[in-house]
């Protein structure tokens, strides 16, 4: 008799909790691996993205160009920050390019 009323009693009462503590082990099982998986894309998408910049070369580039511009145009360009802002758009702009592929 206590073995039915046990078998009863996980049926009517245990199995729900067995089922709810399954179903959030198995959601926080995905969750980690997802965020385990989007780690590891980043990762190679960094990689991807230095490789880029290191193949474009651009900062040899904006040097060379930013050597043969005028002293005085130089000079109001540094004065008012516009290379770290052109450095700054470009850094996001990249940024956002790698986002776009990761996703």
């Amino acid at each position: 008799m206590k073995a039915l009323q046990g078998i009863y009693d996980f049926m009517v009462n245990g199995s729900y909790t067995f089922v709810h503590e399954a179903m959030a082990q198995a959601v926080q099982f995905a969750v980690v691996g997802y965020f385990t998986v989007k780690g590891f894309v980043m990762e190679q998408l960094w990689l991807v993205g230095k490789a880029v910049l290191d193949q474009l070369d651009l900062s040899t580039l904006i040097q060379t160009h930013w050597g043969h511009l005028d002293s005085n145009l130089m000079a109001f360009l540094t004065r008012y920050r516009v290379p770290e802002a052109a450095n700054l758009i470009l850094n996001s702009h990249i940024t956002v390019w790698l986002w776009r592929m990761m996703t």
